[in-house]
């Protein structure tokens, strides 16, 4: 919903949205960041990247941390 839209969407109202759907992982560990390109209104495009720091536990296997990272966009409609 971009901002002609009667209720515009904010980036914090995306990033609560994205968490909500989370399964299996604390919603607070994820790092959001919505980019709004050039703005927030009909034609522009908004991208989400979604990261979160994975640290593997898998018994006699000593394995690093490393962040899964994953990012989608679309083009504004409304």
């Amino acid at each position: 919903r971009g901002e002609d839209s009667d209720v515009p969407a904010t980036e914090a109202e995306i990033a609560v949205e994205l968490k909500s759907r989370l399964e299996g992982i604390e919603p607070d560990d994820v790092t959001v960041e919505v980019t709004f390109t050039p703005d927030n209104s009909p034609g522009s495009t908004v991208s989400v990247q979604a990261t979160y720091p994975y640290e593997p536990s898998v018994p006699f296997l000593p394995m690093d941390p490393f962040v899964i990272s994953t990012e989608t966009e679309m083009i504004i409609a409304r």
